[in-house]
């Protein structure tokens, strides 16, 4: 994974600094994980993956397009969910939209119980 992440900082063309700014980490922490030292905790991952729109499986192991995330799709599907009469959906996603980290932690959890709940 250190490669991938070396890979999308210099992509967009941030120091280590600055990379790491922009998912709330220090420079030493992005150091470790560029050099294998750490692996990136999960909440950081996904932080990558929001911020900078790679592909999470991607990211995770390497396998597949580091860009084949379908951001324009999500975002026409939000767009007609919220213009739509399904108050629910639109209560929820509002709600989400304002998960700090430690929310997405215990969402993430809650959809791991649900995962097992189904047998996979």
């Amino acid at each position: 994974m250190q490669q991938r992440l070396k890979q999308i900082r210099k992509k967009f063309h941030k120091t280590q600094s600055e990379f790491g700014d922009s998912i709330g980490v220090a420079r030493d922490t992005v150091t470790s994980w560029e050099v294998g030292r750490v692996v990136p905790p999960e909440v950081a991952i996904r932080s990558i993956v929001r911020e900078f729109g790679v592909d999470y499986d991607w990211l995770k192991t390497g396998v597949g397009d580091p860009y084949a995330n379908d951001y324009d799709e999500i975002l026409a599907s939000l767009d007609d969910l919220m213009t739509s009469e399904n108050e629910t959906a639109k209560v929820l996603l509002r709600a989400m939209a304002k998960f700090n980290d430690a929310q997405w932690r215990a969402f993430d959890e809650i959809l791991d119980l649900i995962e097992k709940e189904r047998g996979h």
